[in-house]
């Protein structure tokens, strides 16, 4: 995991609010999909599906591990389309209970054909090329995870 790159990636070219309910895990697909099909850069349909599915993945963990996915809950997907990278970044209402102390590493549980759980942050981090990470300023109640894919 790495620091994340703020201000570096400049303003989002598009951004939507969601519920915290699971359904909204495909709501967030599609709207990434739709952005990334509607984009000029052309990127290869590879890029595109892993891109989806990084959205997917940090939609679902917003939902499952923060307070967005308590009654009442929300996060936002952020989309950020450059000629040679594809940014994304869910913004959730930050951990139930503590907040977590430091970034850890994640074990990377793809080839263990068994695991069950632990795959979501593996696979970011494997098509991000270890470009991913959290943010979560002391100050504030929410958190960031981010990805960057190249093209």
């Amino acid at each position: 995991m790495q620091l994340h790159p703020g201000m570096l990636w400049g303003a989002p070219t598009i951004r939507c609010g969601f519920s915290g309910k699971r359904k909204a895990v495909r709501s967030c697909r599609d709207f990434i999909a739709d952005a990334l099909a509607a984009n000029a850069y052309g990127y290869p349909d590879e890029l595109r599906d892993n891109a989806v599915l990084c959205a997917s993945e940090l939609a679902t963990n917003a939902i499952r591990h923060t307070r967005s996915g308590d009654f009442d809950g929300v996060f936002t997907a952020l989309l950020y389309l450059r000629p040679t990278w594809i940014g994304l970044e869910v913004h959730d209402l930050g951990p139930r209970g503590e907040r977590p102390s430091a970034p850890h590493a994640v074990p990377d549980s793809l080839g263990d054909p068994f695991a069950t759980r632990g795959r979501g942050l593996a696979m970011i981090g494997r098509f991000s090329r270890g470009r991913y990470g959290y943010a979560s300023p002391p100050e504030c109640p929410f958190h960031t995870t981010w990805c960057e894919l190249a093209a």
